[in-house]
């Protein structure tokens, strides 16, 4: 199961969109859709990276962008510079995860309402970012049970 958020991406004109974003304590860099970059029209700098990955694999980065996002949920807020990639995450259509008998408690807000169903993932965020998003308040449902 990935730890997944849906947050609030701002377009140029100041609207926002939701966007599933994956956070990863490993990565380095944040990465947006090509897709959902078209979506936001911010304009993108010239950016070349070369991002490694699983079995020295490479991929090239040639465009960045600058974007303002938000939890859904509360006030935190950051911007951010995001390297534009295709697609960030294989979707694993059909691969949803049976939650019955799971105890998740009726008052709490999950950040990412549908983390159970296999859907794109629009966001990854870094480290950096990962690491602020931790909160107290987090609670342990149970051994076996998410957090």
């Amino acid at each position: 199961m990935l730890a997944t958020a849906v947050i609030k991406a701002r377009t140029s004109y100041g609207e926002y969109l939701p966007a599933r974003a994956l956070l990863d304590s490993d990565s380095q860099v944040n990465f947006m859709t090509e897709d959902l970059a078209q979506k936001l029209r911010i304009p993108r700098q010239h950016k070349t990276l070369i991002v490694r990955g699983i079995g020295n694999s490479n991929t090239k980065v040639g465009t960045k962008l600058s974007a303002f996002v938000k939890s859904r949920v509360n006030n935190y807020a950051f911007s951010a510079e995001f390297c534009i990639m295709r697609c960030i995450s294989a979707n694993h259509s059909g691969h949803n995860i049976n939650v019955n008998g799971w105890k998740i408690p009726h008052n709490i807000e999950l950040v990412d309402p549908g983390f159970h169903k296999s859907k794109i993932i629009d966001i990854l965020l870094a480290t950096e970012t990962f690491f602020d998003l931790l909160v107290v308040g987090q609670i342990k449902s149970g051994s076996n049970q998410p957090t």
